[in-house]
């Protein structure tokens, strides 16, 4: 699999070696929730959702303190993306889908994507490449409208003039929404409302290129909002081709080690030991669809396209009283007219009575 682009590593390692902010995680950690206001002046902690109802302006960099904070808060979750599951999961219908299949496994986590999936628009900077999405709870102000905070993360381009020079875009999901309309529908509803609010009113930008622009905005990210509600079903399925690098894991001890009592150094050797630390990432990371991509890559499939899949709902068990959502994968058909099936993405079932 690809090595992930994990934005919070990169934006730490900005800070620390650009900026020349000697901060360890700890201390970043400590330093949002005062702007965000989760800390009162004894430093007591009250959490996303006790933000004052006086933090009311939702800026773009507030957004990224708050998807930072919650995702060093929840230990640094990545799903690192490959990329066949995600072409499954952007060609896989969601009809059966409701509030109650979306499994959050933690406040906050990142979803590391591969090179070219999708793109952010930056109206001084052009196109970038996404990174990956931030997903979490939303925080007090948000809360208010959606229940599902997604941030789709861009990297900088060519064009940038620093690390921080990047793009990204948000979108939220209301699971009562999603509960009467069903997820598809509250997809499309959402894109056609909310996406219009990030395209400025650019003097001298043509109506019609604004237009162009609203609607990339809203397929990027309904495809974004697609991959986040594929992955929470598969979160909470069995035999979901989800493992944790444990290589990783072993890093990550190692960073957490390497800032232990950094704060009590002077700050030329607290700048040292901050720089190596953060060639190291701190994520925990998981690794998803990593056998389907080594089973595609052995096969080497022609050219060919996916035939769309769908998560169905099967009631089971004594009086057919249990809900069951399975996942029909895509399939990828090859030769003349689609006529021959490639099994690499077959689907197996096993019900049980």
């Amino acid at each position: 699999m690809q090595k992930p682009r994990i934005h919070f590593d990169n934006y730490l390692r900005h800070q620390t070696t650009v900026i020349n902010q000697v901060w360890t995680v700890a201390e970043c950690q400590a330093f949002w929730a005062k702007i965000l206001g989760l800390e009162d002046e004894d430093g007591f902690h009250h959490g996303l959702a006790g933000v004052s109802e006086g933090v009311v302006d939702v800026s773009i960099a507030q957004t990224m303190m708050q998807n930072c904070y919650s995702f060093v808060d929840s230990g640094c979750q990545v799903f690192n993306m490959g990329q066949v599951v995600c072409e499954q999961y952007l060609n896989t219908g969601l009809e059966g889908v409701t509030s109650e299949d979306l499994v959050m496994p933690y406040d906050c986590f990142y979803m590391a994507l591969p090179p070219g999936l999708l793109r952010c628009w930056n109206w001084e900077t052009g196109y970038h490449d996404a990174w990956g999405i931030y997903v979490r709870w939303p925080n007090y102000q948000e809360k208010r409208l959606v229940d599902l905070s997604i941030t789709l993360q861009a990297g900088p381009n060519d064009n940038s003039v620093s690390f921080s020079d990047d793009a990204i875009h948000w979108a939220g999901l209301k699971y009562k929404d999603i509960d009467d309309k069903g997820v598809e529908q509250t997809i499309g509803d959402l894109m056609m409302t909310s996406v219009g609010a990030q395209i400025p009113e650019t003097a001298g930008v043509d109506d019609i290129f604004r237009r162009i622009k609203r609607t990339e905005l809203g397929d990027v990210m309904t495809k974004a909002t697609r991959l986040v509600v594929n992955l929470l079903c598969d979160l909470d399925r069995a035999g979901a081709d989800i493992v944790e690098d444990e290589v990783q894991k072993k890093r990550r001890k190692k960073r957490l080690k390497l800032e232990e009592g950094l704060e009590r150094y002077a700050p030329v050797r607290k700048r040292k030991e901050l720089n190596k630390a953060t060639k190291i990432s701190i994520s925990s990371l998981w690794r998803v669809g990593e056998e389907l991509e080594r089973e595609f890559k052995r096969r080497r499939p022609e050219e060919g396209h996916w035939v769309k899949g769908h998560r169905q709902v099967y009631w089971t068990g004594a009086g057919r009283l249990i809900r069951t959502l399975l996942y029909k994968r895509p399939r990828w058909m090859t030769g003349e007219n689609g006529e021959q099936p490639d099994l690499i993405s077959g689907n197996t079932y096993e019900i049980v009575e």
